[in-house]
């Protein structure tokens, strides 16, 4: 098996397990904890102002619910992204039917949100909102998407693109409604679920469900939205990786080609457990890894994609890790490996990039 070199990819020597550009700075799932704990690269954590948001509801595979106070608001420790540069935000929503103007997500500013994704109960709208300064009053530039539906689960997105000037809001992965934002500031306060900020006041508490909330520090292209909202990802070489010899896990697809002695590292035991993290776009899916592993001398196929013992001995709900602990190995070998993504129906993802590892000689 030869693997063709990625000049984008991480160095072949670095034990690097993470995101490239891509990832979300911050991912909440908001689907059984009281703390919202992130998932991405900012380090933030959020909770209710007074404690009573309902963390556990069955709505969705499980939801955060806010019954439309402000002060059930889920707020971060400070700010998610910089609101003067390119940035995307998303989140699942689903609104009760006697829900009024409700903020989906914002991020403060000292008396203004600097962006705001929020549902317009004056004309059944959802829209994606960057006030023009850091004052006092309603001046702001709005995507709008008309024909919001109560009491249904909707996948909301928008996307700034500072580069272009342009402010996008998609609707379940579909671009809906755009318009021009250039007035840049940056809102340094906190990032926010369930409510925004006007004229100093918090404002506009969500009345529903909420769950999957995620923002990045660049603007996604339209397909990457539309992919990301309707398809399952499949596993790139920045998060699958191989059980190292201290536990540790350790990335290893990009290596010389055919170069099998001077592939990416030896694995720590003839029973290593290999890692895939996978994510399905609807949050109440069941989803897990499907792995192909090959003998590089005999040539020989010992896990096949599809077979039962493929499959991941985990299972998650939406997103997550999933793991396998491969057969014994025949000690001095070498390996290929790779892996895809699978959930509850017949839907599987393309497969990843081909990894390489030698098992530890006997």
């Amino acid at each position: 098996m030869v693997c063709t070199p990625d000049d984008d990819a991480y160095s072949d020597h670095t034990p690097v397990y993470g995101y490239t550009q891509g990832g979300p700075t911050l991912s909440w799932k908001l689907d059984g904890s009281a703390t919202a704990t992130t998932g991405g690269t900012a380090g933030l954590t959020g909770a209710s102002v007074d404690g009573t948001s309902d963390w556990r509801t069955a709505e969705h595979g499980g939801a955060l619910y806010m019954d439309g106070r402000v002060d059930e608001a889920v707020a971060a420790g400070g700010p998610a992204f910089d609101t003067a540069r390119s940035f995307t935000v998303s989140a699942w929503a689903r609104l009760d039917a006697d829900a009024g103007t409700s903020a989906v997500l914002s991020q403060d500013g000292s008396r203004v949100s600097g962006v705001i994704l929020f549902y317009n109960a004056g004309d059944n709208s959802w829209r994606f909102g960057l006030p023009r300064s850091d004052a006092d009053g309603w001046s702001i530039d709005q995507a709008v998407a008309p024909g919001a539906v109560k009491g249904q689960w909707t996948r909301l997105t928008g996307v700034y693109d500072s580069a272009t000037g342009k402010a996008s809001l998609f609707v379940d992965g579909t671009k809906k409604a755009e318009t021009t934002h250039t007035a840049r500031w940056r809102a340094n306060g906190p990032f926010v679920v369930g409510r925004d900020l006007v004229s100093g006041v918090r404002n506009a508490g969500f009345k529903g469900h909420i769950q999957r909330v995620e923002a990045f520090d660049h603007a996604l292209r339209d397909d990457q939205v539309a992919s990301y909202a309707g398809t399952m990802a499949a596993p790139t070489g920045e998060n699958i990786a191989m059980q190292g010899p201290q536990g540790e896990l350790s990335q290893g697809c990009h290596q010389h080609p055919g170069n099998f002695d001077n592939a990416f590292g030896t694995a720590g035991s003839l029973t290593p457990t290999l890692h895939a993290t996978v994510r399905h776009p609807d949050p109440s899916k069941n989803v897990w890894a499907e792995f192909s592993l090959w003998d590089n001398i005999t040539g020989t196929q010992i896990l096949s994609l599809g077979t039962p013992a493929s499959k991941s001995a985990t299972t998650v709900k939406g997103q997550g890790t999933v793991s396998l602990t491969v057969p014994t190995l025949t000690p001095g070998h070498s390996y290929g490996w790779r892996v895809r993504t699978a959930d509850d129906t017949t839907n599987n993802t393309p497969v990843s990039a081909n990894c390489h590892f030698k098992a530890p000689a006997a």
